[in-house]
C-alpha cells in the first residue's frame, strides 16, 4: 500500500482555513458534535499511512468500534454521527469502502504532483549532462504541455480564479493523455463567450466534465464532435 506519512515529508501539520470551514455549507448542516468527530477523524487521516484516508498505521481502516473508544462515545453514537456526517456530503469512501477526506487526500497528491514538476524543471533547466541527455522525451512533452496550459488557465477570463491550478492541471494530463486539453479549453473558452447567461460556480467540475465528454466522444469516432458540454451541475466547497 502507498505510504504517506508525516516521516515522509516533514509536515507536523496541515493548513486549515478558518473561512472554508465556516462557509461551507455542507459541514455546516451537521451538529456541532458531528463536526467535532470531524475534527478528530482529520487529525487521525493526517497521520494515516495514505494521507487523507482514515487508516490504521497497519493500514486497515479504523472502525467505528476503534473510534468510539479513541472519543468515549458509544459505537451507536459514533455510527450516528458519520451518517449524518456522509448524508451532508462532508467525506467520501473509497472503493474498498473507508473514509477519505477529499481536500486532504487533493493537496497530498497536489504536493507529490509539485515536487515531481520541480524535479522536471530542474532536469529541463540542465547543461547537457549525461542525466540530461538520458532523460525521456515524454516528460519534457509533458513539461511543456503542462506549462501551456498553466499559461492559458492564468490569462483566461472564466478560468484565472481556478484554485491549485497547478495539481488540477497535473491531474487532468494524468487523467485525459489522449485528449488535446489546451485547444479543449480554448473551445469552452468560446462557448462560455457565446453562452455568458450559462456561466459556472465551479470550473474545475465544468472542465473535467467537458474533457470527459471529449475523451468519450474521441473512442466513439476518429474526433471530437466539439459540441458544448451542456448542462452541469453547480457545486459547492469541498472540504
Amino acid at each position: 500500500m502507498p505510504q504517506h506519512s508525516t516521516k515522509q515529508d516533514h509536515r507536523p501539520s496541515w493548513q486549515f482555513y478558518p473561512t472554508d470551514w465556516l462557509g461551507n455549507s455542507d459541514l455546516g448542516l451537521c451538529s456541532l458534535k458531528a463536526q467535532g468527530l470531524w475534527v478528530r477523524m482529520l487529525c487521525l487521516m493526517f497521520f494515516s499511512p495514505v494521507r487523507g484516508e482514515l487508516r490504521r498505521s497497519a493500514g486497515d481502516t479504523i472502525s467505528s468500534k476503534t473510534l468510539a473508544k479513541l472519543t468515549g462515545e458509544t459505537e451507536q453514537e459514533i455510527d450516528t454521527l458519520i451518517n449524518e456526517l456522509y448524508n451532508n456530503g462532508v467525506f467520501s469512501y473509497t472503493e474498498d469502502k473507508v473514509i477519505y477526506c477529499r481536500r486532504m487526500k487533493r493537496e497530498s497528491e497536489r504536493l507529490k504532483l509539485k515536487q515531481e514538476a520541480g524535479r522536471l524543471g530542474g532536469l529541463n533547466g540542465k547543461q547537457n549532462t549525461k542525466q540530461n541527455l538520458a532523460k525521456p522525451e515524454v516528460e519534457v512533452e509533458v513539461l511543456s504541455i503542462y506549462n501551456n496550459i498553466i499559461s492559458f488557465l492564468n490569462k483566461s477570463l472564466y478560468f484565472n480564479t481556478i484554485i491549485e491550478k497547478d495539481f488540477f492541471t497535473y491531474a487532468l494530463i494524468k487523467a485525459y493523455p489522449q485528449v488535446n486539453i489546451l485547444q479543449e479549453l480554448k473551445k469552452m473558452e468560446a462557448w462560455l463567450t457565446a453562452n455568458p447567461s450559462r456561466l459556472k460556480s465551479n470550473y474545475r467540475r465544468f472542465i473535467n466534465n467537458w474533457i470527459s465528454k471529449t475523451e468519450a466522444g474521441n473512442a466513439a469516432s476518429e474526433g471530437s464532435c466539439g459540441k458544448g458540454p451542456g448542462k452541469y451541475e453547480e457545486v459547492g466547497t469541498e472540504v
